[in-house]
């Protein structure tokens, strides 16, 4: 069999994708931007393989396409590109030229994404597992991956995890590389996880792949002649950097968090070695990264004697998109690098759009989703446990229009309500059948936010401006007939003995005897009660069991 020397992942297809047809494509680093305005978006094994892809490109357009001038230039130079729907692939074009030689998978001395010398004084390496990010330590039946594929990878699929592994790799000990002064005894101790795997990441999503990478572009944060993505960066050893802090949004994109090196034989990845790379400094990188929210940490100020100091937002696995919602946008007036002090930022992109669209310069019609990627660690963030992924489609008007946020956010509040009022309603009919009412409280809240998942994001999506008081009553009507209807379900549901019911202590410390009339009555009072007469903006109260 013939050696493969060269697998050039500029002009090999490697990227897996969907066309605007929904048919599966793999395509290469030229191709996916020339083609990308027929392209739906990357879709490879997991979320945050295409995240970590996605950032990849982003990096590349931070470099290739350089924007001088102020804001209304920079906005206007995206609207011209927004417009026609395309990217500029004569300048794309020459940039790529320039570099393709630094995108060899196999180069024998500068390997995308890798070191060509790796490796330890015992010449063990760390297997494939440690670079296939689906392979949770333990479980190794636990993967989107069957068979022998763990025993070697395509160079193209070795390529995709490659770069989700410098993204997400989790911490914990890596195998010692020769030339890292901070390996003893062989180990490489720990240094955190990849950079992405800090952040709850917020992509902002359109209709095409071109839309996306333009959505994501926030040019307020101009790569310059020191942001270099490690393709033009010097050459790349075993040692760190040094460097805690990225230079710019193409650094902070591809930020080497591990050293690796992959084993070819026979045209297929069959062993890899992963190490430690560089360490980065997570709290206050909000003026280099640009696609997570922050929170300010009274803690950290405290620790490290200044002030503010932000950490990024991550995304809770239990919580739908939706309801973390006031987290996510927010009027567009402060945009990254323009701190007010605040206990939250919103993700630099959502901020650039809300931005873009403030200034006439996306569709007042358009509509875009915004993706919540994001990884939950298992123990001392070691392993993945769980990879997070939610949608979220609203009109781009919303990022940029207060009166809209507090909409969108009011009706969420409504929800939450509501899920409280079910979970007494439960409560009441397991005690008035003799029963804890804890375990059914718990369920009842699970089912009525299962219930109105679907209900609130298609109402979402026809929020705008117009008619935006009626767009409200009409919120308020679908969520008083679900409550009412749950409710009547859970009442005909109810055991035979709460119909019976029985004495109980109230929050009075009385005694009543609780049946389930008197709960069902009591949750439609509080859902009448709360829905149509409690002003918009003031918080709905909660009604403990009784």
């Amino acid at each position: 069999m013939t050696a493969i020397s060269s697998f050039n992942i500029m002009n090999e297809p490697w990227i897996e994708v969907l066309d605007v047809e929904g048919r599966p494509r793999v395509v290469s680093i030229k191709e996916v931007f020339r083609e990308s305005p027929r392209l739906r978006n990357i879709a490879g094994e997991l979320p945050t393989q295409d995240a970590a892809i996605l950032r990849l490109l982003l990096a590349i357009l931070h470099r290739a396409l350089p924007v001088d001038g102020d804001d209304e230039v920079i906005r206007r130079t995206w609207g011209r590109w927004w417009s026609a729907r395309t990217l500029p692939m004569p300048t794309i074009d020459r940039y790529l030229d320039d570099w393709t030689d630094r995108f060899d998978l196999l180069d024998p001395t500068r390997p995308f994404f890798q070191v060509a010398d790796l490796h330890t004084a015992s010449g063990h390496t760390s297997g494939l597992s440690a670079l296939i990010g689906d392979l949770p330590v333990g479980h190794k039946f636990f993967t989107t991956r069957a068979g022998d594929g763990v025993a070697a990878l395509s160079l193209a699929e070795a390529t995709r995890w490659l770069v989700h592994c410098q993204a997400f790799d989790p911490s914990g000990i890596k195998s010692g590389a020769v030339g890292d002064d901070r390996v003893k005894g062989g180990r490489g101790y720990p240094i955190g996880t990849g950079w992405a795997g800090n952040l709850g990441l917020i992509i902002v999503e359109g209709e095409t792949l071109v839309e996306t990478l333009l959505l994501n572009l926030v040019l307020t944060t101009r790569s310059h002649d020191e942001d270099l993505p490690p393709w033009e960066a010097a050459d790349w050893s075993a040692a760190t950097s040094g460097r805690e802090i990225p230079r710019g949004p193409a650094d902070a994109l591809t930020w080497q968090s591990r050293r690796v090196r992959l084993h070819v034989q026979d045209g297929h990845v069959v062993d890899a070695l992963v190490s430690n790379g560089d360490r980065i400094r997570v709290r206050n990188q909000d003026n280099v990264e640009t696609m997570s929210g922050w929170r300010r940490s009274a803690p950290q100020e405290k620790k490290h004697g200044e002030e503010p100091v932000y950490l990024p937002r991550t995304h809770n696995p239990e919580r739908a998109i939706w309801r973390g919602l006031a987290s996510l946008i927010a009027a567009s007036d402060v945009v990254m690098g323009r701190r007010t002090g605040a206990q939250t930022l919103i993700a630099a992109n959502v901020s650039w759009v809300g931005d873009l669209r403030a200034h006439e310069q996306v569709d007042p019609d358009a509509a875009v989703t915004l993706h919540t990627v994001g990884v939950q660690y298992g123990t001392h963030n070691a392993f993945i446990e769980a990879v997070i992924s939610d949608r979220l489609t609203l009109h781009a008007e919303i990022l940029h229009a207060p009166e809209l946020q507090d909409c969108a956010q009011r009706a969420v509040r409504i929800v939450d309500a509501v899920v409280q009022r079910i979970g007494v309603l439960a409560a009441n009919l397991a005690r008035a059948s003799g029963r804890d009412g804890d375990g059914d409280r718990s369920r009842a809240m699970e089912q009525c936010l299962q219930r109105f998942d679907p209900v609130y994001r298609s109402w979402l999506i026809d929020l705008t401006s117009t008619s935006l008081e009626d767009h409200e009553a009409t919120w308020r009507h679908r969520a008083r007939g679900l409550a009412l209807a749950m409710g009547e379900e859970m009442l005909m549901a109810a055991p035979r003995l709460a119909l019976r019911g029985r004495v109980v202590t109230d929050r009075n410390n009385k005694q009543i005897l609780l049946d389930a009339a008197l709960a069902h009555r009591r949750f439609v009072h509080q859902i009448l009660s709360d829905i149509p007469k409690n002003d918009n903006n003031q918080p709905i109260p909660h009604e403990e069991s009784a």
